[in-house]
């Protein structure tokens, strides 16, 4: 009894040290900003972050989109190594890390998709300001299965007393009442058009820029020099597009999916038909659901679709009647190696290759493919 008693007291002790020493590094953190949302996110983070360094801001960012990386003072990225599945934790070290630093700012991109976890990053990091992307259809196993449920869950997370920024005027009103109820100032960043020397890369949009040139603006920094900033941060290398591959599988939902895809065959003047490459995963089954419910109402554009994932049955049970019109085939983890060729002879080469659905496992196997 006196062990247990003991190991009881041990374990509190241990527990009440460490949210000790977590609130001690928050303190110190002057400027604390997190960044939430369906789409954008690790884009964002990165742009507010160079916004803030090119007013001489000692800043840290967290991004944990693809490959979760850490966004060091001087700019230079530092892969974070995970040991099993991401956990919440992470944040935790990260914020620690940032006050043992001495750092005047971090900017860190909510890792969590639960509403609840959501819920205790915003709680611990207590944000000063607090982003809000936007909110669009995904992720329904977690935020529920209409759109007023995952509105209502995105908006929990918003720490109270803080300044929230967002965009999405399609969900201005529940946003804002969130924000009145838990008293915060909700900012709306103006709109911001790139001018005719301005050419952007495919995959980045116009409003994410606008809204990390206003949390910028927030923390001092003139409007046109964070955009300048965020421009030279982003250059080519966030380009996704190129004239055989168009890599959409980071994003996630169909909506954001017909938008990157429409902007790139408008800017590359693509052909009327394309190869489909879709990722699946089992563990987003409502994921699965969308994009092939998506597929059939475009079906038109799709001389084939290639499925591939953990999930391909699912999908290619509610795709195979779209055949003999539409080409419709899957492909095992083993047959991922030389899939370029592979499809290059079946469909031949004039013809691009658009991946959709997820970047996990085979996406990434996928994009080296194309890299070779």
């Amino acid at each position: 009894m006196v062990l247990s008693l003991s190991l009881i007291a041990l374990v509190f002790g241990l527990l009440t040290a460490e949210a000790w020493i977590l609130r001690r590094s928050v303190n110190a953190i002057a400027l604390r900003i997190h960044v939430n949302g369906t789409r954008g996110k690790s884009g964002i983070t990165s742009y507010i972050a160079a916004a803030l360094r090119s007013a001489g801001i000692q800043t840290l960012g967290k991004v944990t989109g693809e490959i979760p990386a850490l966004i060091l003072p001087d700019g230079t990225r530092q892969t974070l190594k995970r040991r099993g599945p991401a956990r919440i934790q992470e944040q935790f070290r990260i914020i620690r890390r940032t006050g043992r630093m001495g750092a005047k700012a971090l900017v860190l991109e909510c890792m969590s998709i639960d509403p609840a976890l959501q819920e205790t990053e915003s709680r611990h990091f207590r944000p000063l300001i607090y982003v809000l992307s936007n909110i669009r259809d995904d992720h329904r196993e977690k935020l529920g299965s209409t759109h007023r449920d995952q509105v209502r869950a995105m908006c929990q997370a918003i720490p109270p007393g803080c300044v929230v920024v967002s965009g999405d005027l399609e969900n201005l009103e529940a946003i804002s009442a969130e924000a009145k109820k838990k008293k915060c100032r909700l900012l709306v960043p103006g709109e911001w058009t790139p001018g005719p020397d301005t050419e952007l890369p495919t995959g980045v949009f116009p409003e994410n820029i606008a809204l990390a040139a206003e949390v910028a603006s927030q923390a001092g920094v003139p409007r046109e020099e964070a955009i300048r900033s965020i421009l030279e941060e982003i250059s080519n290398k966030e380009a996704t597009a190129s004239g055989e591959f168009l890599n959409a599988f980071s994003v996630n939902d169909p909506d954001s999916t017909t938008v990157f895809l429409d902007r790139w065959r408008e800017k590359a003047g693509m052909p009327q038909r394309m190869i489909l490459v879709f990722n699946t995963r089992a563990d987003r089954p409502e994921r699965t659901d969308a994009f092939t419910q998506w597929i059939r109402e475009r079906r038109g554009l799709f001389a084939g679709i290639c499925i591939t994932g953990d999930h391909r049955a699912r999908a290619y049970a509610r795709l195979k009647d779209l055949q003999p019109e539409t080409d419709v085939t899957t492909f095992g983890p083993r047959q991922l190696k030389g899939l370029r060729q592979v499809l290059i002879d079946r469909y031949g080469k004039p013809l691009p290759v658009v991946g959709i659905g997820n970047i996990g496992g085979a996406g990434f196997r996928i994009l080296k493919e194309y890299k070779a």
